[in-house]
């Protein structure tokens, strides 16, 4: 969200980009075996790096907030 005003001839803007607020683990892939994001099936061994998949879920919590000038 934004908002612009303007201030002695000069025009601001007030920004602020808020995703994933709850910080909620929302699950964008799977494994096809299993349907689910974190267990890849008993064909793989417990020191493969097939359980540590990060890109199979969302990014954590992220706020920026910010002022633009503009001239």
């Amino acid at each position: 969200m934004y908002r612009d005003f303007e201030v002695v001839g000069m025009r601001f803007s007030l920004f602020a980009d808020v995703r994933n607020l709850f910080n909620r683990e929302n699950v964008l892939s799977v494994f096809s075996r299993t349907g689910k994001p974190d267990d890849p099936g008993p064909a793989s061994t417990s020191w493969s790096d097939n359980y540590d998949r990060w890109d199979y879920y969302s990014t954590p919590r992220v706020i920026n907030v910010g002022l633009r000038l503009f001239f």
